[in-house]
């Protein structure tokens, strides 16, 4: 007897979960499944010969190891829709996104043409590139030795529609 009520339960728990789940697609709503809301922290990293990422430790590095990444917060703008109530197995929005424009000053002048973005060669060649930004964070390194060996602070801003995020770095000496 038990078998068979147990047998039933199971039977009608198919035929709920049947009929809850919908051919029709999951719509989101917005132009971008993912809106960033601030910047939440700039790390320092260095990278070894290897390629290995690891924090910066101290306050001097040489140039074309340094590495300034930048974090992003996230708010979720999908929503999803359906005609009923069922349960849907669905991953998490993509964090698709690239700034309209970003600017790096170092004591008030424009120095963005001195740093290359993720696998780019230069910021501009970032922005006009046809792909969107994927995941949380975006680090910044400089293409070229300085001329001297000095302490440099960056600010980094970005312009995403009307909005302006900015970050700024603590002065660090880095050598040529």
């Amino acid at each position: 007897m038990k078998r068979n009520i147990l047998l039933l339960i199971g039977i009608i728990g198919l035929v709920a979960l049947e009929y809850g789940c919908t051919e029709e697609p999951i719509i989101c709503s917005g132009s971008s499944e993912m809106q960033l809301t601030k910047i939440n922290r700039l790390d320092y990293l260095v990278q070894d010969s290897v390629g290995a990422v690891s924090e910066l430790w101290g306050e001097r590095v040489a140039y074309d190891i340094l590495i300034y990444s930048v974090i992003f917060d996230w708010e979720r703008l999908a929503s999803l829709s359906s005609l009923n109530f069922s349960a849907y197995a669905v991953t998490a929005p993509f964090t698709r996104w690239k700034p309209d424009s970003l600017v790096v000053l170092e004591n008030g002048i424009d120095v963005t043409e001195q740093f290359a973005v993720n696998s780019y060669e230069s910021i501009e060649e970032y922005l006009s590139a046809d792909i969107y930004q994927y995941g949380s964070e975006l680090h910044f390194r400089l293409r070229t030795a300085p001329a001297l060996e000095a302490a440099r602070s960056y600010i980094f801003k970005f312009f995403v529609g009307e909005e302006e995020f900015e970050v700024s770095s603590k002065s660090i000496v880095i050598t040529p």
